[in-house]
């Protein structure tokens, strides 16, 4: 139920106001000076405050700020006898939701409470998905990798150069180019990420330019393309280097023009927005290869951000595992759940092919299958078998190439596992030089530890 904090010195409008009010639903309290008023706000939540402008002990419209200092999620709503557009002004400007004049008209204390109410529950609502968000694409760890990739993106983002973010699939791409958004002057308007790799061929530029409607054979109303969406703000496109031949020229006249043609248009779209691109490709060998264009991979590297797998960076594994067990836990009926040292420690032998992303859905499978409260080592030992069993099936479903490479992984961490991680016995069972098994494992992404005791 609503709390309404009435407050004006005319005891017959304090009565009236509160009996049409509760009516209403809503619980009313009456205060007849500023100094009542303060001292309400102090002790308890209101959801709106009715204040009149001339009160014994106090001017109504100097006492916003106040209220707003105490009780800042509250709605104002100022009323007068004496009214004038420059009080109205001074009070919107203070932050009153409304003003509204005496004698005052009882349908329109309705109308505007409730209209103020429906847009206290609004910013409540957008403050929480805010920090949602915040909390989703927050950066976490401290390892001396994602101080570098956090140090990089403090120099770009007050500029408005453009950005390409290279790693391996499931290391927190869109984590970076959402961090750079939110440090630009940009940090109020969209932030809209398009999947290159995601959207089909013949589809791609009308997703990204737009269309009229009519443009081809479906295109039953005008659409509006991402780059549009994303004007004033940053675009990401994730997956840059899947993008055909053809539409990686309308990017590129873009970038040269800041002009966007819908298709089946003749008029261009002006456009001011950031573009940030990603990839898990080798770009410079996808130029060679002739699978994107030199002039536009130039256009989108100006200011190059390679993030490091999560094998190389460990150290972050312990706090990016009590970050997924919290947002996994929060608002689920899993409770609360933690995992021992010797958990954590164990997941962190696991070299993560899939990243970030992978570790995420460990936690969430760990969480889900442990009936009590503590996740421990023999847990993650029992389940990281199944994982990489899963990894030794899927080798027979890759390229020839990566299957080789996967392999040759696989096979290499298990003889040094089987020699307690000991490089020179490894070498010798391999039967070959030490330096090379330190060579290859570095090709490999094998990162030398120890088995848990």
């Amino acid at each position: 139920m609503k709390k309404i904090l009435v407050v004006d010195d005319e005891r017959n409008i304090q009565r009236i106001l509160k009996e049409v009010l509760m009516d209403e639903g809503y619980l009313v309290t009456t205060k007849g000076t500023g100094k009542g008023c303060i001292e309400a706000i102090k002790s308890e939540f209101f959801d709106c405050i009715i204040l009149d402008v001339k009160l014994p002990d106090a001017d109504g419209i100097s006492i916003i700020d106040t209220i707003k200092k105490f009780s800042g999620e509250s709605e104002i709503v100022v009323i007068s006898g004496h009214g004038t557009i420059e009080m109205a002004v001074e009070a919107i400007k203070k932050g009153a939701f409304d003003f509204i004049k005496k004698p005052l008209s009882l349908e329109k204390v309705r109308l505007v409470l409730k209209h103020s109410l429906e847009m206290h529950n609004i910013r409540r609502e957008k403050e929480s998905w805010d920090k949602e968000i915040e909390e989703k694409y927050r950066m976490i760890g401290l390892s001396k990798a994602i101080d570098e990739v956090k140090a990089l993106v403090n120099k770009v983002a007050h500029l408005d150069s453009k950005v390409l973010i290279t790693g391996e699939s499931g290391v927190g791409k869109e984590l970076v180019a959402y961090a750079i958004h939110k440090k630009s002057e940009r940090k109020d308007a969209p932030f809209v990420k398009v999947n290159c790799a995601a959207i089909p061929m013949e589809l791609v530029e009308s997703e990204l330019f737009g269309h009229e409607k009519g443009a081809f054979t479906g295109a039953t109303m005008k659409r509006k393309g991402k780059f549009e969406s994303a004007n004033g703000g940053t675009i990401l496109l994730d997956e840059i280097g899947d993008m055909n031949l053809a539409t990686q020229a309308k990017v590129l006249r873009l970038i040269e023009t800041g002009e966007a043609m819908p298709l089946g248009s003749n008029d261009p779209t002006h456009t001011d927005l950031r573009i940030i691109a990603s990839t898990n490709k080798n770009m410079k060998e996808e130029v060679r290869n002739g699978n994107f264009r030199e002039d536009l991979f130039f256009r989108l590297n100006i200011f190059p951000i390679q993030i490091a797998p999560l094998r190389e960076r460990k150290e972050d594994i312990p706090l990016l595992v009590e970050h997924f067990v919290k947002q996994i836990t929060l608002n689920s009926a899993l409770g609360h759940k933690k995992f021992s040292k010797g958990a954590v420690k164990k997941l962190a032998e696991y070299n993560f092919p899939g990243n970030i992303r992978e570790l995420k859905n460990i936690v969430e499978r760990l969480l889900i299958l442990e009936e009590g409260d503590t996740v421990i080592k023999e847990d993650v030992q029992h389940l990281l078998k199944g994982v990489e069993g899963e990894e030794k099936t899927s080798l027979f479903s890759q390229p020839y190439k990566n299957a080789k490479k996967n392999f040759e992984k696989l096979y290499v961490e298990k003889k040094l596992k089987e020699n307690n991680w000991n490089i020179s016995a490894t070498a010798q069972i391999l039967d070959i030089e030490r330096t090379n098994l330190h060579r290859k494992m570095r090709e490999l992404g094998i990162r030398q530890c120890k088995e848990e005791e």
